[in-house]
């Protein structure tokens, strides 16, 4: 008898065992190292990709070419005053120490040194200073004043070198296709817009964010948000 129960309790425990005994073969993934001091690395055309449709917060693609200079030659950028003529520095100046003083009045002397006021808006109240307070963020002004001042800080480009209608303008990737921006110049563009704003700017193709223009003499003409062609549609 106590040999038949032995014989039972193997044949119930030999399965068990040989179960046991088997492994499962494990496969260990190795994960890169990744060195933050690497450079970063850019697309083969040295720019940054452009989200589509796809991606993109508005779901609109991206147009086929971007207004202007989609493939053509970039504009020279340009850092600091050195390469400003000085009337042209002066004019910056003046009227970044105005919006670093916190009192939108204070650039109303700065707007009455040139002839012809700056171009504000599109729609622009009979007083400049209330066409900017109406223009911020905030009842004050600050933000407005805060966005002129970054705006002036950035690199700048050329237009019209040469004529009579030479113009400096502020930030210089005003005038550069948003999907040949590369992303160092990418973070120069997030000091002064936030991801939203750009995320508008790569679905138009068209840059919409504020931009100052300063003609050659010193003239201010202009601290405004440029508006959409007429025939190029609004990302859904």
């Amino acid at each position: 008898m106590r040999y038949t129960s032995l014989l039972a309790v193997l044949a119930i425990c030999t399965p068990l065992h040989a179960l046991s005994a088997t492994e499962v073969p494990t496969q260990r993934i190795q994960v890169p190292s990744i060195d933050p001091s690497a450079p970063l690395k850019e697309d083969d055309g040295g720019g940054i990709s452009v989200p589509g449709a796809a991606t993109n917060p508005y779901g609109a693609a991206q147009p086929s070419s971007t207004p202007d200079n989609a493939d053509g030659p970039l504009p020279e950028i340009h850092y600091g005053t050195k390469d400003l003529p000085a009337p042209v520095a002066a004019m910056r100046q003046k009227i970044i120490d105005a919006a670093l003083t916190g009192n939108p009045e204070a650039l109303r002397p700065v707007m009455a040194l040139s002839k012809t006021p700056p171009h504000l808006a599109t729609q622009e109240s009979d007083d400049k200073i209330d066409t900017l307070r109406a223009e911020s963020g905030d009842e004050d002004g600050l933000e407005i004043l805060a966005i002129l001042a970054d705006v002036l800080d950035a690199g700048w480009v050329v237009e019209d070198k040469g004529t009579p209608k030479e113009t400096y303008v502020w930030p210089y990737f005003a005038d550069i296709p948003p999907s040949r921006l590369t992303p160092r110049q990418m973070v120069e563009v997030y000091r002064v817009m936030t991801a939203g704003d750009f995320a508008e700017i790569a679905a138009t193709g068209s840059y919409l964010f504020y931009k100052v223009e300063i003609g050659a003499d010193g003239t201010w003409k202009d601290f405004s948000m440029p508006e959409l062609p007429e025939d190029q549609p609004l990302p859904q």
